[in-house]
């Protein structure tokens, strides 16, 4: 489980808490230039899955590439990385109703602008803020 933790950072931002998986230079979460996952993958949504099954806030989900996509078209792979993602929290318990966005960002939104681009292809995977009230 340790070295599932290595592919994960949190961060609390105005939308939410958002949940970072990213690929580590000898294992990604994807298969190269397709949104098939990986058993990292896999075993990261599942232990996500059961985390945020103790919450009820709703969820987004980010797709993200690195500084050179994958594919020719970007928004495409990334949406389908994003989908597959949501897809298997659903059949790892989380409910369809929870998620309300699910987004194919491409290159646009980098977690890094330099160094090593391993971790510019993630998925986020936003618990958003319960509105007020």
């Amino acid at each position: 489980e340790d070295s599932l933790l290595k592919h994960v950072n949190t961060r609390i931002t105005d939308e939410g808490l958002i949940i970072e998986i990213f690929d580590l230079p000898d294992t990604p979460l994807f298969a190269q230039g397709s949104d098939a996952p990986t058993e990292v993958a896999r075993q990261l949504l599942m232990m996500i899955a059961n985390v945020t099954g103790m919450v009820r806030n709703d969820i987004a989900v980010g797709g993200h590439l690195g500084r050179e996509p994958e594919s020719d078209d970007g928004f495409a792979l990334s949406a389908a990385r994003a989908q597959k993602g949501r897809i298997l929290l659903a059949e790892y318990g989380i409910a369809p109703a929870r998620f309300v966005r699910v987004t194919g960002q491409s290159n646009r939104a980098l977690a890094l602008e330099t160094g090593p681009d391993y971790r510019n292809r993630r998925l986020e995977i936003t618990l958003l803020r319960s509105p007020p009230g």
